[in-house]
């Protein structure tokens, strides 16, 4: 009974210690519909209702932006 207890109590706490709070944060102007990070070059492609943009994670900026309504894209996923 008490290895079961000591288990299960060893368990419970590697769970809460798994998540962490995120490093930074890029404020999107929608909801993200998708998110692929691109193995070469490490940029984050992510894909909102209104835009796809390319984010460098090192600088947490966005690198390039592109507006679907100008390319005449609809919502459905492009990436």
């Amino acid at each position: 009974m008490k290895k079961t207890l000591i288990l299960c109590s060893l368990m419970v706490s590697m769970i809460s210690f798994a998540q962490r709070q995120a490093t930074w944060k890029l404020d999107m102007d929608s909801n993200i519909n998708e998110l692929v990070v691109d193995p070469v070059t490490g940029i984050v492609v992510v894909e909102t209702e209104q835009q796809i943009q390319g984010i460098l994670p090192k600088d947490h900026k966005a690198l390039w932006t592109l507006d679907k309504k100008e390319l005449n894209i609809n919502n459905a996923s492009v990436i």
